[in-house]
């Protein structure tokens, strides 16, 4: 038996939940605008599986792969950062936006000051042709370094993880 009024209801309460649902997703995106040198980018971890980037960050824009110099690199793009794979795992993830932060606010933008004194344990130099980087890890190949490159004095990219040049 069809019943208008009961249909109205359904409709009206599957509108409330979706949007409920869709606003609680944001929300827990949005949240996630943090860099934490030596532990995550946009709350993405190096040696987290494809599952959970997606449960943390959503479905990427698009996604590519590449075959690097240790295999084959799949990379997730999303709106403000990019997430590489190597072996199903996060190797590294990038940004070069400006949404993405440490705690004292250091980040793309930052001059090189601000670096020094944002990010505990960072040091400086010029590596590799004659790019300027800064890192904070505990050694150049450290699996969780965070990297900075500088432009003109001021960050311009910061990565966390390993990434083989």
């Amino acid at each position: 038996m069809y019943r208008p009024a009961a249909m109205k209801l359904l409709v009206v309460v599957c509108a409330v939940v979706a949007l409920s649902v869709a606003g609680s997703a944001g929300a827990a995106k949005s949240s996630c605008k943090l860099l934490v040198p030596g532990t995550s980018l946009a709350c993405v971890s190096v040696g987290m599986t494809q599952a959970q980037v997606h449960s943390v960050a959503g479905a990427p824009r698009s996604t590519s792969k590449v075959t690097g110099c240790c295999g084959q690199i799949l990379s997730f793009v999303y709106p403000h950062f990019t997430v590489s794979f190597m072996g199903g795992h996060v190797r590294w993830v990038y940004s070069t936006s400006r949404v993405y932060r440490t705690a004292s606010g250091v980040g793309i933008g930052s001059t090189k000051a601000q670096l020094l004194a944002g990010v505990r344990g960072a040091r400086c130099g010029v590596f590799g042709l004659a790019k300027t980087f800064c890192i904070a890890g505990k050694a150049l190949d450290d699996p969780k370094q965070t990297l900075f490159a500088l432009r003109n004095g001021r960050v311009v990219l910061e990565r966390l993880g390993f990434q083989p040049e």
